[in-house]
């Protein structure tokens, strides 16, 4: 997810349930976005309750397919059961799922099974998209839940088997962008500093490089010229509304990388003044 970092260069000081289970699924989904670096921009989760018991969503990248379990508030995900096949072009549009007598899918006739790590609450199934030579496929999930010592079971869908109560859902691949590389512009930054050592250390263009650089870099030789990322606006706008034109407000984004593969950092400064040439850094990690 990218960041929208902001630089405020300012001469004075300004002043400046159900829904509870909802956010903790989402909470889940961001972090499984983090962990496989899916651009949610053209992407999205589609999801399907376990009754009140849970949610099952699926999402793709270039390769595979996440299917991901996890349970509500006050329940506890033990184990589930997970069956996907191509919409069969003849008879039933379940007629790839190993169902039995008129159309009944026995839980034990799925393909995965999987039981939840303890502690986790949630289960994650990975597909291989290059095993179906389909863009839309048709998922068959059950999972079983404890709340004290009762005992749930339950399966996710908006669609119904021909026989035994079983139901399923059909996702369509979607075009989703994934990085494949780690992609890091470093920490935020909170600084404040004097109008003192604004004057003693940012007085010249060469020393506004210097500090921008040491910022972002661990570059030893501290030369701007050296950076992978680029300033909006860039760095010698910035010095020439700074230090020429005596401009004091400034919004500046720092990225690396670029589509999905991109990321920002964040730098507030704020001066004040005083005769002493102080500097605060306090370094905000995400």
């Amino acid at each position: 997810m990218k960041r929208i970092f902001i630089l405020f260069f300012i001469v004075s000081l300004t002043a400046c349930s159900v829904d509870t289970e909802i956010s903790d699924l989402n909470s889940e989904y961001e972090e499984l976005n983090a962990t496989v670096n899916i651009s949610e921009e053209d992407c999205s989760w589609i999801s399907y309750d376990f009754e009140e018991y849970g949610q099952v969503s699926v999402i793709n990248d270039e390769d595979l397919i996440y299917i991901k379990l996890v349970a509500s508030s006050g329940y506890e995900l033990t184990s589930a059961k997970m069956h996907a096949a191509e919409v069969s072009e003849s008879g039933s549009r379940t007629g790839n799922f190993p169902t039995v007598g008129n159309g009944n899918l026995p839980p034990g006739k799925m393909e995965f099974n999987k039981d939840a790590v303890a502690g986790s609450n949630e289960i994650i199934f990975e597909l291989d998209k290059l095993k179906y030579d389909s863009s839309e496929i048709l998922i068959a999930v059950q999972a079983t839940f404890t709340q004290g010592e009762h005992t749930f079971s339950a399966w996710a869908g908006d669609e119904e088997g021909k026989a035994g109560g079983w139901l399923y859902f059909q996702y369509d691949f979607q075009n989703c962008e994934q990085c494949k590389e780690e992609v890091y512009a470093g920490p935020d930054y909170d600084i404040t500093f004097t109008t003192a050592y604004q004057m003693k250390d940012l007085d010249t263009g060469a020393k506004i490089d210097r500090f921008f650089a040491n910022l972002v870099t661990e570059n030893e030789n501290n030369d701007i010229t050296l950076l992978q990322g680029t300033f909006e606006p860039s760095i010698q706008d910035f010095k020439n509304q700074y230090l020429v034109e005596g401009k004091r407000e400034f919004i500046i984004t720092y990225t690396v990388g670029e589509g999905v593969c991109e990321d920002s950092a964040a730098i507030k400064i704020e001066v004040e003044e005083s005769d002493e040439a102080t500097i605060d850094i306090q370094v905000i990690e995400e």
